[in-house]
């Protein structure tokens, strides 16, 4: 279903398993951006006062350096084409370190040609470049292509019947997968273009490229639909392929690799270049070794909370170590799973692996 990202990857690392910090764009793409967890950088949701309207996040602090700021300080021009008007729009403070942080509510097709516009002024001349371009695609409403598919009606639906009624997602559910798949095959698409318009600049083969997500979606498992509200494997479990300067041959890198890793990935592929101590200022790196990773999701959105009541009223985390998964709640509950053996997180082991979860728990 992504022709692109699968020829992409034969020439990339392909990082085997990997995880977003957090199950919603503001907390993941800070981590994204700083290499920081959200507990660290604090643009994260809060509890909200009695009857508290707008976005219950917290702005990322001016005091935490982005990937950006450094590449910026160290000469690079630096660009971000966002289509999520929301949560990347300005005063947020995901645009720090970005000359131009252009925001655009469109379909993958405006977001390359608003790309190219920007590659054309800025390439040349000597300095380098980093450019930030955020796809809205596969998000609600999914854009799929086809107005008769009415994918936003259909998700409102499978909302109602699971996570108010109660109900399984059957067939429904089967169906918004569907549509959600829809959208990312065309966004597939649209990355081939992009990547294309790269080539004929001459710019394909020098650059470093990552493609990631600040997220999957859930589409009934656990009583959840779409994301924000959790930490469980379909809302945390993200691509992450990484193509260096140069790079032709591809590679499937082995551990979880999360997305505070993304700076930490680019500060390694810039060493002897001008910009090579960037590795010194974000050192997190994906290891082969069994590491402890950690996501994170403190409490949920306002619209979850005024839906759904007590139900998203906690804080989450989820702690990873090798194939062994803890998820433990401010509300007291604790989970724990083999994600090797069972990703769907159907067989809780807390109580049966009692000292394994003590052990995570500790950490």
């Amino acid at each position: 279903s992504t022709p692109v990202l699968d020829a992409l990857s034969e020439g990339a690392d392909r990082y085997e398993t990997a995880v977003s910090a957090a199950p919603w764009t503001m907390p993941s793409h800070a981590s994204m951006f700083t290499g920081l967890y959200p507990f660290e950088h604090g643009a994260h949701s809060f509890l909200p006062e009695e009857g508290a309207k707008g976005d219950n996040v917290f702005a990322l602090s001016g005091r935490i350096e982005t990937v950006a700021e450094a590449l910026a300080a160290r000469g690079y021009r630096t660009g971000g084409i966002v289509s999520n008007a929301i949560y990347l729009r300005p005063m947020l403070g995901l645009e720090q370190g970005f000359v131009d942080w252009d925001v655009e509510r469109g379909a993958a097709s405006r977001v390359n040609e608003r790309a190219f516009a920007w590659l054309d002024k800025n390439t040349g001349g000597g300095r380098p470049t980093f450019l930030f371009l955020n796809y809205m695609d596969a998000h609600r409403p999914y854009f799929t292509g086809d107005r008769g598919d009415k994918p936003a009606q259909k998700l409102d639906q499978l909302i109602l019947n699971v996570m108010r009624r109660g109900q399984e997602p059957g067939e429904l559910g089967e169906t918004v997968r569907g549509l959600h798949q829809k959208a990312v095959t065309k966004l597939d698409a649209s990355l081939g273009l992009l990547f294309e318009g790269l080539k004929e600049r001459g710019l394909y083969d020098g650059a470093m490229i990552i493609v990631t997500s600040d997220h999957g979606e859930a589409f009934g498992a656990h009583g959840i639909v779409e994301h924000s509200k959790d930490v469980y494997e379909d809302t945390l479990r993200v691509p992450l392929i990484v193509k260096l300067p140069g790079q032709t041959e591809g590679r499937v890198v082995q551990g979880r690799a999360s997305s505070v890793h993304v700076p930490g990935l680019i500060g390694a592929a810039l060493a002897g270049t001008g910009a090579e101590s960037l590795g010194s200022v974000f050192r997190r790196l994906p290891s082969r070794l069994p590491q402890v990773v950690l996501s994170e999701n403190y409490y949920s959105r306002l619209k979850d909370l005024k839906q759904f009541g007590e139900r998203f009223r906690r804080r989450r985390w989820a702690l990873y170590e090798g194939d062994l998964k803890l998820i433990a709640g401010s509300d007291g509950s604790l989970e724990l799973y083999d994600v090797a053996i069972d990703p769907e997180e159907l067989n809780n082991l807390a109580e049966s692996s009692a000292a394994d979860a003590g052990r995570l728990m500790e950490k």
